[in-house]
């Protein structure tokens, strides 16, 4: 029996599939956070296989769909611009890719995992403590554990139930005369987001929906001395997938084993 052990800070969509990669290594393993569920929406599914195998949960192919151009698109989101370096995710992915339900797996793994949870506010000074103890990942919201750090982020704001994208699709609409930027239609999960300025202008049937402000984080200078940063908002970087949690969680493990 190994003598590692694995201390997961935070029971989100990131923190459970790391929890899945510890069982699926023998490593015993403890999430501390807030027992609450989260709410999963806007454009989101796992890219690759972390290898669960359930009935119904199985990968399709998803396609995205551009209207307009890539600046457009980009403005819309971002109408401060992006830090130096950074671009939109207009041409990140392949116009069709092998995508995984993540909704779907993310009961999964509450159902499987959340006996393991303690349900506790996390303070940092706990979380480092435990740093020094085992192997920790952190996937809570830096902005909350260190909030006198520097963070940059944009708001948008997410209507769920409603969508303008055909069935296992994703469009990103660069249209100037159209104020959402992007809508989703994945395993029947319906999204629209928008720019916050451009959800309240907008005179639209959808503002019946109520809508879910939510921050996308760009970068930070915060970090957490002893403890892995894991997932978007425990990163606190533009683009990180929940599947990069898995894979991550994977090698850091089998580095110490």
């Amino acid at each position: 029996m190994t003598e590692l052990k694995v201390a997961i800070i935070g029971c989100g969509p990131s923190g459970m599939v790391i929890a899945h990669a510890c069982d699926q290594m023998g490593v015993p393993f403890t999430i501390y956070a807030p027992k609450d569920k989260s709410h999963i929406s806007g454009a989101q599914y796992l890219h690759s296989d972390i290898g669960v195998r359930q009935e119904g949960l199985y990968p399709r192919t998803v396609t995205y769909c551009k209207r307009g151009n890539e600046w457009t698109y980009e403005g819309k989101i971002y109408p401060n611009g992006l830090p130096k370096g950074m671009k939109s995710s207009w041409d990140k992915f392949s116009d069709s890719v092998d995508a995984w339900p993540l909704i779907g797996i993310y009961d999964y793994l509450w159902e499987r995992h959340h006996d393991q949870i303690v349900d506790s506010e996390v303070a940092l000074e706990f979380i480092m403590a435990l740093g020094e103890t085992c192997l920790t990942f952190n996937t809570a919201p830096l902005n909350k554990l260190m909030p006198k750090a520097h963070f940059e982020y944009e708001t948008v704001m997410i209507c769920d139930g409603v969508t303008f994208a055909p069935e296992d699709t994703i469009v990103y609409n660069g249209e100037l005369h159209s104020p959402w930027y992007r809508s989703s239609n994945l395993w029947g999960h319906y999204s629209v987001e928008f720019p916050v300025d451009a959800y309240y202008r907008a005179k639209m049937p959808l503002i019946q929906y109520e809508p879910r402000r939510i921050r996308k984080p760009l970068l930070t200078d915060a970090v957490i001395p002893g403890v892995i940063a894991s997932g978007r908002y425990g990163r606190w970087e533009k683009g990180v997938l929940v599947d990069e949690s898995y894979h991550q969680a994977i090698a850091e493990i089998k580095a110490r084993l």
